[in-house]
């Protein structure tokens, strides 16, 4: 059960993190005098979402604790 709950958290996260780095990408392409703050910021969300979507693929594999157990 709780390995179901940190795997949704995980989802959720790396989803919102994806989608920030989504709206400062299309900030930076209309608002492109940031600077490079901005440029900082989306490669940290895109490489957090891809760090916890990572994370909750492999380590919370379903499929993979069921063929241990068998």
């Amino acid at each position: 059960m709780s390995k179901r709950i940190v795997k949704g958290f995980l989802v959720v996260a790396s989803t919102l993190s994806f989608l920030n780095g989504v709206l400062i990408g299309i900030h930076l392409m209309f608002y492109p005098n940031v600077g490079s703050e901005g440029w900082k910021s989306m490669l940290f969300y895109f490489g957090y979402g891809l760090w916890s979507q990572y994370i909750a693929l492999n380590s919370f594999n379903e499929q993979g604790d069921q063929e241990e157990n068998n």
